[in-house]
């Protein structure tokens, strides 16, 4: 079973510790608008090998605490920049489960900590 949320433009804004925990066979497209989130888990908590995926041509990613592709489990995490922008705090790849992140083009900052294969 896979999901798409598909953002072309306007603002999805979870507020105040709300997090986007993209799992299983997922995937999400930020083409255009604004995605904002405390925290933003890509992988998160399967236990079957399926690939989460964040695919961002442009717009904008804010999460506001934290980034992690790969945070736990044994999902997949991958995250693919050709345009827009990801601003973040702490940013992680393969943290504590595969993550993998593959940038073209766009812009990424993180204001506190990056970390690889955590």
């Amino acid at each position: 079973m896979s999901s798409v949320l598909e953002v072309v433009g306007g603002n999805l804004i979870m507020d105040t510790d709300c997090d986007l925990n993209l799992v299983g066979d997922s995937t999400t497209v930020l083409s255009g608008g604004n995605i904002v989130a405390d925290d933003v888990h890509l992988g998160d908590d399967g236990t079957m090998l399926m690939t989460a995926k964040l695919q961002q041509s442009g717009g904008a990613l804010y999460a506001n605490r934290e980034l992690i592709i790969g945070p736990n489990g044994s999902n997949l995490g991958l995250y693919t920049m050709t345009g827009g922008e990801m601003t973040t705090g702490h940013f992680a790849i393969g943290n504590r489960a595969p993550g993998r992140m593959e940038q073209s083009g766009g812009t990424v900052e993180a204001s506190q900590q990056v970390s690889l294969g955590v």
